[in-house]
């Protein structure tokens, strides 16, 4: 949980891969889907991805679950951001 000012805002999420597996991530923010699903690719170690979201209650939950089953069923975080827009 991330406490912001109401408003909208650009969230930004990097994943990466483990260099062993690919892997499927979703992600909500204050209860709606953020963007579509992620697939991360064994060998991926590009640029993340950006949506809009909007910041109502002074605060962003944000919830990050694995779309994978049994030994994939996990995720490589690797950065956050969020800037706001007017």
């Amino acid at each position: 949980m991330i406490d912001l000012p109401n408003g909208k805002y650009q969230l930004g999420c990097q994943f990466q891969s483990d260099g062993i597996r690919a892997h499927r991530i979703s992600l909500c923010g204050n209860d709606q889907r953020v963007g579509a699903a992620i697939y991360r690719s064994c060998n991926y170690n590009g640029g993340g991805n950006v949506w809009p979201i909007e910041v109502a209650n002074g605060r962003l939950t944000l919830v990050i679950h694995s779309l994978d089953r049994g030994e994939n069923a996990y995720w490589v975080w690797s950065g956050l951001t969020d800037w706001r827009i007017n």
